[in-house]
């Protein structure tokens, strides 16, 4: 028997700086659709090569299966490259920890070596592109667990994504491969295939070790692979049980290493698929956390720009130029709240009130101007308010909500601020449209593209909000106040509708466990 490891706490954090966590739970997991027709669709479709599974693993993976698994919580302070994991004994038995191996120093790419993953778990990662997209992890995972027959459509869906390419990078990189290896066993799971509860925890304890060996590696923490370990663990608790918002950890893990990497080293196709893939849940962490995007700075805004003109697909140009314009969001919204905590004298305020406004304009008159030029060129699709007539790309569906729920809440912030009567009026009835559409598309999708409809529910509590809110935000009642009583009442009226959206929707979301 292994000795016991010893335990080590972790210096002050205040020592080392700044620090992200990973977190896992080990709360276990359903084991899939109760209803043995729908399991049995699931199963042929997630085992599209018709191999059955082989029978446990090697020696060491048995190991790992006997033992019982607990709640661990991994913090990463500073190191090395500024980022160590440093694990905390909290009650993980000591043969799980003690057979969880030091990465290999050299690997190679195997196809070969992802083939036999594949057969072993039963599931092909790259069949999840669809849980590559979501901002709202435990929304997203409470509808899927409502409806389990719309995994299905999930699991169908194939659209760009970095997963697709997984296969081509196994066994080059151990941090990258452990995480394969987690998600894979915890997707496994999820479709009720027979896997112990105890292997996807252990397993992922073993990515949480591989990466730790990897971001303490200043020749590696800034590379490719490592940033897809974090994506890669972030969907393992997303689909998983995301209800303790351990998925938080690990995306704002990856946020911290696009800080880290920064433009000059997002360069493949890779990369840009990957920064695809949470960009948007960045924008809506910084607006959770009142601050500006880090995407609003000059090299950014560059870099978005060069991915624009050099996609030759044209969802996917758009959606580069869509988020370049959308990265001054957080921003504006940041500025507003500063602005209603001050106690700046009239002409001031009406000054920085007049800047956010232009900046709103310049922002909404971008989105409609690349949406056109989009329109105006092949394959010349249509447009995006549209309701759809097929199924449709997961890039698309991203673009339409840029497209809805950024107009809709920034047409309210315009609203809020312009000085002109009528301007306000005509935005207000903007955000309603929108918000109306958004809800219809939802509706009209259901059965012509369950995936949309799924990311759709995910962000409407928004359009709900803007629909529920309209008689307050139609009313002519400020316009006929003096100056003061009416930047007080459009300030309150803006703060009392943000705030119980965030307090419904992001605090539920992003509220660190």
């Amino acid at each position: 028997m292994r000795p016991r490891l010893p335990f080590k706490k972790p210096r002050c954090r205040a020592q080392q700086g700044p620090a992200f966590v990973f977190v896992d739970t080990a709360d276990r997991l359903p084991h899939g659709p109760q209803d043995k027709d729908v399991r049995v669709i699931i199963r042929r479709q997630a085992a599209r090569s018709g191999c059955r599974r082989r029978q446990d693993g090697s020696t060491s993976e048995r190991g790992l299966d006997d033992a019982e698994s607990k709640d661990v919580l991994v913090p990463v302070g500073a190191g090395p490259t500024g980022l160590v994991l440093v694990t905390q004994d909290n009650g993980w038995p000591p043969m799980i920890l003690a057979n969880v191996p030091h990465p290999a120093p050299v690997l190679q790419p195997s196809y070969n070596g992802y083939e036999t993953l594949r057969v072993r778990y039963n599931f092909d990662v790259t069949d999840l592109t669809s849980f590559t997209d979501v901002d709202l992890g435990k929304t997203a995972y409470l509808l899927l667990r409502d409806q389990p027959t719309r995994l299905i459509s999930l699991l169908q869906k194939r659209s760009s994504s970095f997963l697709s390419h997984l296969p081509s990078r196994y066994g080059s990189s151990q941090c990258l491969d452990d995480s394969i290896h987690c998600v894979a066993a915890r997707a496994g799971q999820m479709l009720g295939f027979p896997i112990r509860t105890s292997t996807p925890p252990a397993l992922y304890v073993k990515a949480l070790n591989s990466l730790q060996a990897a971001i303490e590696d200043k020749t590696q923490y800034l590379g490719a692979d490592v940033y897809c370990a974090t994506r890669l663990l972030a969907i393992y608790e997303l689909i998983g049980l995301p209800d303790a918002n351990h998925w938080i950890h690990h995306n704002r893990g990856g946020i911290k290493l696009v800080e880290l990497r920064g433009p000059e080293n997002h360069k493949s196709e890779f990369d840009w698929l990957l920064l695809r893939s949470q960009g948007p849940s960045i924008l809506v962490d910084e607006m959770y956390r009142k601050q500006a995007s880090i995407f609003e700075s000059m090299e950014w805004q560059r870099f978005l720009a060069h991915a624009s003109k050099t996609e030759t697909d044209s969802d996917s140009s758009l959606w580069w130029e869509f988020f370049g314009a959308i990265s001054f969001m957080p921003g504006i919204l940041k500025d507003m709240r500063v602005l209603f905590d001050s106690t700046l004298p009239q002409s001031e305020y009406v000054a920085q009130s007049r800047d956010i406004v232009e900046r709103t304009n310049k922002m909404h008159t971008a989105l409609h101007e690349s949406h056109l030029r989009y329109q105006q060129r092949p394959p010349y699709p249509p447009s995006l308010f549209d309701l759809p007539v097929c199924a449709e790309s997961t890039v698309r569906v991203r673009l339409r909500g840029f497209l809805l729920y950024v107009i809709m809440y920034i047409s309210r912030v315009t609203a809020t601020l312009s000085p002109n009567e009528a301007e306000c009026a005509v935005s207000e009835a903007e955000a309603q449209t929108f918000a109306a559409q958004a809800l219809l598309t939802e509706k009209m999708t259901a059965q012509l593209d369950p995936t949309m409809t799924w990311h759709l529910e995910q962000r409407n509590a928004l359009a709900h909000s803007i629909i529920q809110t309209r008689d307050i935000w139609a009313s002519p009642l400020a316009y006929s106040m003096p100056w003061e009583e009416r930047k007080y009442y459009l300030a309150q009226r803006w703060l009392q509708w943000e705030d119980s959206w965030r307090d419904g929707v992001l605090t539920v979301e992003l509220e660190e466990a």
